[in-house]
């Protein structure tokens, strides 16, 4: 009888042990859940802007035929702050208008060819940009800021020179060529508050974007780097 006590005794201990660490592997991880500082990911504050400024290309392709010259850049964001290392999340909508020259080169689906050397073109670019902006000092009156992002593009190129010249070739030629493109930028500024509701930002945007191909351009797509330098009204809610 001693003998199966004894084998019953720690049989009961070892039940006891399986239980106690059963307890604590249940409730440790919550505990720790409830004591561990975590991120907070909640969006808070919501902020716009509304600005222009100019915008310096340099274009890559097509290499040797095409030229930008100085455009006009404007621009209408809003941010929202996540609650976690002065971060927000920004959407712009952003449109550059710009003028060149290139040369001119089409062939329609039948096999004819328009070509035209030095044809004067408007350029109309909206742009949609998702980015992560990151501030330096928050909740100050001036902060300083980083940001980078992706764009999506409609390009518009509008001939504004040589149509005579391009008609006589034939009635099928076309004056606007209109396609879409991607890339990506990062910004540089710097916001200053004159109330809790207003202030402005001083911004330099480096940007990169190429296009699908555009069938005046002999079937070359543009690709091309961005300056750009602009002032903004801000706008807290």
């Amino acid at each position: 009888m001693r003998k199966a006590d004894k084998e019953m005794g720690v049989s009961m201990r070892q039940w006891k042990k399986l239980i106690f660490l059963g307890i604590v592997f249940l409730i440790t991880p919550s505990t720790w859940a409830q004591m561990a500082p975590r991120p907070n990911m909640q969006m808070r504050g919501v902020a716009g802007s509304l600005g222009g400024g100019y915008t310096d290309f340099y274009v890559s392709s097509p290499s040797a035929n095409f030229k930008m010259d100085r455009g006009v850049f404007l621009a209408g964001a809003g941010e929202r702050a996540f609650d976690f290392l002065n971060l927000y999340m920004t959407f712009t909508l952003s449109m550059m208008i710009a003028e060149g020259m290139t040369n001119y080169d089409y062939t329609t689906l039948s096999g004819q060819n328009y070509t035209e050397t030095d044809v004067q073109f408007r350029s109309n670019m909206l742009e949609a940009n998702l980015g992560l902006k990151f501030k330096l000092i928050d909740n100050y009156w001036v902060r300083p800021y980083a940001e980078a992002g992706g764009i999506g593009g409609y390009h518009e190129v509008s001939y504004t020179s040589k149509l005579s010249q391009l008609a006589a070739q034939g009635p099928d030629f076309k004056r606007k060529d209109a396609i879409m493109g991607a890339g990506w930028y990062q910004e540089f500024g710097l916001e200053v508050d004159f109330s809790e509701a207003f202030g402005i930002k001083v911004a330099a945007r480096f940007s990169e974007v190429e296009t699908k191909k555009l069938e005046t351009l002999a079937n070359q797509p543009i690709r091309f780097k961005a300056e750009t330098y602009y002032l903004s009204a801000l706008r807290s809610f």
